[in-house]
């Protein structure tokens, strides 16, 4: 949504999230500044980038392997490419007709992402930690809760938490992350914020909890917040483009939750619906 139609709206009416969180997720550079100087989050190396001589010093600074992305309108992989070396600057050319964010390249072993909320009374809650699992940049499985230590966890809600805070933000949020190993230590480094119900909850329709869609509604109206705890383990899996004609299969299983958003065209890398498959009780 357009942050000058919201800023307008909102001298009338109030809006949930805020226009900061907003503002703040649609421009990779003011996500990635806000994360680094008010969270103090922990981050991959970043640079603006509005030229080609820029694109070249950014590149001295940060070194290959490093990935390009589009200041706005980024998601599921469109919006940017990755510089393996100098023969591939001339990708990183064509994006540059609007400004750009150049980001060190991360090898890391998992995505995570944890779903927190916050209430109009400054409450948080938040969900467990979730291992994500992408085909061609689009989410297609989630297992939820993710194995990790407890170390691991603790940090990714925190952070969420405090994400939460300095935006004054109500409603549900989610954070990506991603896990690095560096000598048999293991840590995190936040990719990027999303100001919503997100993809990676889909699990908490069929976790035994209150999910992530009835959490959002019962913080903007000022409820008390839902339990958060899972009693199921589950997976979700995406149905994108083609997928969603397999929908009967999963039908016929005790299991499995499907859910079919009735999208009139079906598109390779479109999302179509998703199915929550229970693995068990905690």
């Amino acid at each position: 949504l357009p942050v000058d139609s919201l800023t307008h709206l909102a001298k009338t009416h109030t809006i949930y999230p805020n226009l900061k969180a907003l503002e703040t997720a649609q421009d990779r550079w003011k996500e990635k500044t806000f994360l680094h100087t008010q969270v103090g989050a922990p981050l991959a190396d970043f640079c603006l980038v509005k030229t080609k001589e820029q694109l070249h010093k950014a590149v001295e600074k940060i070194g290959f392997p490093c990935v390009l992305k589009t200041q706005f309108m980024g998601y599921d992989g469109k919006g940017q490419c990755i510089l393996k070396d100098a023969y591939d600057y001339e990708k990183g050319y064509d994006l540059l007709s609007q400004t750009c964010v150049l980001e060190a390249f991360v090898p890391f072993e998992r995505e995570l992402s944890v779903i927190a909320a916050r209430a109009l009374n400054g409450d948080v809650v938040c969900y467990p930690l979730v291992e994500n699992q992408n085909k061609n940049h689009i989410l297609s499985l989630s297992i939820a809760p993710a194995i990790c230590d407890k170390e691991i966890s603790f940090i990714a809600q925190k952070t969420a938490q405090d994400i939460l805070l300095k935006l004054d933000y109500v409603g549900v949020l989610a954070v990506e992350f991603f896990e690095c190993k560096t000598q048999n230590r293991r840590h995190l480094l936040v990719n990027e914020i999303a100001p919503r119900v997100h993809n990676s909850g889909h699990w908490t329709q069929n976790a035994g909890t209150t999910d992530q869609f009835t959490q959002h509604i019962r913080a903007i109206c000022g409820l008390a917040l839902g339990d958060a705890t899972p009693q199921y383990r589950v997976e979700m899996l995406n149905l994108i483009g083609a997928d969603i004609k397999k929908v009967d299969l999963f039908r016929g299983q005790d299991d499995c939750f499907v859910y079919d958003y009735g999208k009139n065209a079906c598109r390779a890398g479109r999302k179509m619906g998703h199915v929550n498959r229970i693995l068990g009780k905690i």
